[in-house]
């Protein structure tokens, strides 16, 4: 596995050589940023945005009151953001929708004030739409970082599937993927009522509207999601549950599917998922060995998963 992705200063430093003047031959690239109470992390949110190297883009962050320090770093910035605001809203869904509303670009991305872009990864992105006309929406792998910016491990996206989506849950990640404005424009809005999976929403969506043909994945990693200590998805599983609350499909409430799914195709993925890095590591195998492995594993997981939601069924 690649260990050294980020360049020197990449997210410490403004690059003063980037090329700040705008280029109306390259699509504009616009990211929405929503953010409450990230002093820790937005400025390298920021910086992975501005480091690009990429000739036309417009930053909006939606900010939802914070009182941490927070407005201070988006203010050292203000001059290369298009757009900020610091209000109290309805959450992060609300904010996700202010930001969009606002976007004039002709791609769009969603970056947490928490995560991170790769370098070059809007050149990519734009390079693979280009080559690809037909294409609507382009991801490629992501890395899980931790609070110090070290790569807790390297994730492999897998060609979109909806049904795989649906059932299996995510095999691409929101912060490694962008999309033309016209997908959004046929996107019904982030539910407000939705704390922790409006990125669930948001792709299963894209999805149904824009059909498979309509994704691309390269194998470049674009994006990098952070984990660590006391961040909202270490406390995800009993929010969700909580947002999903007793609705049912069929006799089983969609809590239940989703303890179970996450139990079982969690368990079988990650083991796999594991094994099949360390054989990258330490076995010589290819990343395309690492990806059959990993399907494989997903493949397992759904027979088990329909195992469980029929003894579930039969339990009530």
């Amino acid at each position: 596995m690649k260990t050294h992705f980020f360049t020197n200063n990449f997210l410490t430093k403004l690059n003063k050589k980037r090329i700040y003047k705008i280029k109306n031959n390259y699509p504009k690239i616009s990211i929405v940023m929503p953010s409450y109470n990230q002093a820790k992390f937005i400025e390298k949110s920021i910086l992975s945005i501005l480091n690009q190297d990429y000739p036309n883009t417009e930053i909006i962050i939606i900010d939802g009151g914070s009182i941490d320090g927070t407005v201070d770093k988006i203010k050292k910035y203000h001059d290369k953001i298009t757009l900020w605001v610091s209000k109290k809203d309805k959450g992060q869904s609300d904010a996700l929708n202010e930001g969009f509303k606002n976007c004039t670009g002709d791609i769009y991305g969603w970056l947490n004030s928490d995560d991170i872009y790769l370098p070059n990864a809007f050149k990519n992105a734009v390079s693979a739409l280009e080559k690809n006309p037909n294409k609507k929406i382009v991801f490629g792998d992501w890395l899980f970082i931790n609070d110090q910016d070290k790569i807790i491990d390297y994730r492999h996206a897998f060609n979109f599937n909806l049904n795989h989506f649906k059932y299996e849950g995510f095999h691409l990640s929101a912060q490694s993927m962008f999309w033309h404005r016209s997908v959004h424009n046929r996107f019904s809005k982030f539910q407000i009522n939705l704390n922790n999976t409006m990125d669930y929403q948001m792709i299963l969506e894209f999805g149904i509207n824009e059909g498979e043909h309509s994704f691309i994945r390269i194998t470049n990693a674009l994006g990098a999601f952070r984990r660590y200590k006391n961040q909202k998805t270490e406390k995800m599983t009993k929010d969700i549950l909580k947002e999903h609350g007793n609705k049912k499909v069929g006799e089983v409430t969609l809590a239940q599917i989703y303890q179970g799914m996450r139990g079982i195709t969690g368990l079988v993925t990650e083991t796999s998922l594991l094994d099949a890095q360390e054989g990258i590591r330490f076995r010589g195998y290819t990343e395309t060995e690492t990806r059959r492995a990993s399907t494989r594993a997903r493949r397992r997981a759904r027979h088990l998963l329909a195992l469980l939601l029929w003894q579930m069924t039969n339990s009530l």
